[in-house]
Parts: C-alpha cells; sequence; structure tokens
C-alpha cells in the first residue's frame, strides 16, 4: 500500500472513528483533509458510498431508536422544501461568500451551546444532575431545517444545521445517532446517485474505494466503544464543539479563499 493510500485509510478511519460516537462529521474531517491526499472531485466517489456503509451499520445498531416521527414529520419536509429553493438559485451567484458565511453562522449557533456545556462540567454539572434539553421553538425549528435544504441545494452541506435542529431536539445519545444516521443514508444514496450520473462513480473507481472498508471496520468498532462508555453531557458537548469546529472550517476554507 503507497503512503498516500495508507495516510487517507487513516484519515478515514479516524473521521469514522467520529462519526461513530456521535453520528456525524466525517464528512468534515475528510473534506478538510482529505485534499492533503486526493483531489477532492476525486475523493468524494471514493469516499461517499463507504460513508454509506457505516451509516447501515450505525442504523442497524440502532434501529428500534430511529426517532421515525421528528424524521419523516419535521426534518425531511421541511428540508425538501428547501432544497427546491437551494437549487433554484442561480449558478451565477458567488457561492464561497454565502458558504462562509453559512459557516459564521453554524458557530455563531453552536458556540454558546459548548460554552454552556462547559461552565456545567467544570462545576461538577456531569456527575448526576440531568441534563436539560431546550428544543427550538416550531417556528424557528421550521426555518432552521428549511434553511438546512437551502443550504444543502446550494452545498451538498447542509448537515450542520439538522444537527443544530437535533441536538437541540434529543437527549439520547443513541436515538440521535441512529436518526442522523438514516438522514445520511438518505442523502448519500442521492449523491451517489448524481456521481453515477456525472461518470465519476464507476466500478473501476469503486474497486479503488474497496480499502477503505477496512476503516468502516476498525472506525466503526472503536467509535462503537467509545458511544456506550461516553457520558451523554459530554457527549452533547462533544456533539456541539464538532458542529463549532465544522462552521469555523467552512468559513475559513471560503472566506479565506475569496
Amino acid at each position: 500500500m503507497a503512503l498516500t493510500d495508507l495516510g487517507l485509510l487513516t484519515l478515514v478511519t479516524v473521521s469514522f472513528v467520529l462519526e461513530a460516537i456521535v453520528g456525524f462529521g466525517s464528512t468534515v474531517v475528510v473534506v478538510t483533509l482529505g485534499a492533503h491526499f486526493l483531489p477532492l472531485d476525486a475523493l468524494l466517489p471514493r469516499y461517499v458510498p463507504v460513508s454509506l456503509v457505516l451509516s447501515i451499520w450505525l442504523i442497524a445498531r440502532g434501529f428500534g431508536t430511529i426517532a421515525w416521527g421528528v424524521l419523516l414529520r419535521r426534518v425531511l419536509p421541511f428540508t425538501a422544501l428547501g432544497m427546491g429553493l437551494g437549487l433554484s438559485v442561480p449558478g451565477t451567484v458567488d457561492r464561497r461568500w454565502l458558504l462562509g458565511g453559512f459557516g459564521l453562522l453554524v458557530t455563531a449557533l453552536a458556540a454558546p451551546e459548548v460554552r454552556a456545556f462547559a461552565r456545567r462540567l467544570r462545576s461538577g454539572g456531569s456527575q448526576g444532575v440531568p441534563v436539560e434539553v431546550v428544543p427550538l421553538s416550531r417556528p424557528l425549528a421550521a426555518v432552521v431545517l428549511t434553511g438546512a435544504g437551502v443550504v444543502h441545494g446550494l452545498f451538498g452541506s447542509g448537515g450542520p444545521l439538522v444537527v443544530y435542529y437535533l441536538g437541540r431536539e434529543m437527549l439520547d445519545k443513541t436515538v440521535f445517532r441512529a436518526t442522523l444516521s438514516t438522514l445520511w443514508v438518505v442523502l448519500s444514496v442521492v449523491l451517489c446517485v448524481s456521481f453515477v450520473e456525472r461518470g465519476v462513480l464507476t466500478v473501476d473507481v469503486l474497486g479503488q474505494a474497496a480499502p477503505l472498508l477496512l476503516a468502516v471496520v476498525l472506525g466503526g468498532a472503536i467509535g462503537e466503544r467509545l458511544h456506550a462508555r461516553v457520558d451523554v453531557q459530554v457527549f452533547r458537548m462533544v456533539v456541539f464543539s464538532v458542529l463549532a469546529l465544522a462552521g469555523i472550517s467552512l468559513a475559513l476554507r471560503n472566506l479565506l479563499a475569496s
């Protein structure tokens, strides 16, 4: 195995550990750092089908906990509406500034949650004190989820707003992970169909991606053990910390490049 292949396998394994712990974040890691190994246009058709395998495995692990009502009655309808709006935006719009602004928005939403959980942990809040989850109001939830769809229609990266919504809605870490993984399967299938139509996902590409299946085995196994052990309060702080870092990454990558 070439050094570049080994580096990519290591990166994807680490990203899958994160995904198996909290239910998201692997794409942010791979997109941010994977360009050191392959151009993004070549990396994504290899990575997305493999990440689809991980999502299916995580669904199998927590199928009975999926919040179908939340997913089917709230998340999918509003994100579908937003995707239609996002896809209708003219291609002449400078999307780097929009995506950079979106990154700043995600960071601004996640940062107060991180600070609140950090203060709670410093004061010993993880020792038997119930964690309070304050859901978004229905109008605000509709705006956030529709915005997630708009961003996904524009950039294919609306996930952070969905994560923020579910993070404010759900306390149980296994429900959170399984519900997100179900959504990722839907979005990954759409992306794979798009890759096939564009001719960038072929049998040869799948063959080149096959070694990354080892990352599913290693990352999934390690992440599953950590998911089972992590305290719910620490889990939620990790969720919003990853969300804040994702926002910072999006903002820097797009605003500094502009």
